[in-house]
């Protein structure tokens, strides 16, 4: 019988093949030993299957379950349903862990057995790794439980779930299609608090073929986000209520309105900050 690992890494890919080694490599390169990486590829065209297939081949700590197109959510559930880990770590398929994330992840957790999730600092990067600037959220309490009120300023790829809060919440909402793992985020806080690390966890790429770019797109994600907002504001923050209804307000206002505009602007520089880049 194998040994259930501390943690497993989950990822999900869709036509990677172009960042899909730098991600993979990333997670070969960990000081902590002891995790599996479950990934689903959710019915790629490309070499993103014999990409996986070649590290799986070297590396029996790999594992891949193919899909045919069901879609973030579903595959992030997918791929759950398969991890083994105490904790679970979100790697994205274009994104980069540094060396120790797990490391330094797991310890925290360990000692700090009421947080449900860990997140950490971001580097951003562009597609040819070039640095783009940090996404740097608070530590924990009310500033986090705050800047979660108005947006998500945690990216997903930094973020340590405890496996058994993912399964006391159902997993990820598929009815979803945007803003999913900060919906994911909202539902853990109810069983305990966030904490993120004050230190790169994550080297987070922004890129063209990234999912919701466009101004449409963009528009349905903020709409998704502004409501999961409100419940944190409302059930987490309370303080924060009167400015989270106010960017909600704006968020289903004309894409051309002066107020989206404003609350899309508030929302950007209190949750992203100076360094969103």
């Amino acid at each position: 019988m194998h040994k259930m690992p501390t943690v497993s890494v989950l990822m999900t890919v869709y036509n990677g093949e172009r960042y899909l080694p730098d991600a993979l490599e990333s997670l070969r390169n960990q000081t902590f030993r002891d995790f599996e990486v479950v990934i689903v590829d959710d019915g790629s065209t490309d070499r993103s299957r014999e990409i996986i297939q070649s590290y799986i081949e070297r590396d029996k700590r790999f594992r891949m379950i193919c899909a045919q197109r069901v879609g973030r959510a579903a595959a992030l559930n997918l791929g759950l349903r398969h991890c083994r880990g105490i904790f679970v770590a979100v790697n994205d398929a274009d994104d980069i862990s540094v060396n120790n994330r797990l490391e330094v992840q797991v310890e925290f957790l360990r000692s700090n057995p009421n947080v449900v999730l860990v997140g950490g600092w971001a580097e951003l990067i562009d597609e040819n790794g070039r640095i783009l600037g940090r996404r740097c959220p608070p530590e924990g309490g009310w500033r986090i439980k705050s800047l979660l009120s108005l947006g998500n300023p945690i990216v997903h790829s930094t973020v340590m779930y405890r496996r058994e809060i993912l399964s006391l919440i159902g997993g990820f909402d598929e009815t979803l299609s945007c803003a999913i793992d900060y919906d994911a985020i909202e539902r853990c806080m109810r069983y305990g608090p966030v904490s993120c690390l004050p230190v790169i966890v994550a080297r987070h790429r922004r890129h063209k073929g990234q999912y919701f770019r466009g101004s449409i797109a963009a528009q349905m994600r903020f709409r998704t986000a502004a409501k999961t907002a409100v419940r944190i504001a409302w059930n987490h923050a309370t303080w924060m209520v009167p400015l989270s209804i106010m960017i909600y307000i704006g968020a289903f206002a004309p894409l051309s309105s002066p107020f989206m505009r404003v609350a899309q602007c508030i929302h950007t520089r209190m949750v992203h900050g100076r360094h969103a880049g």
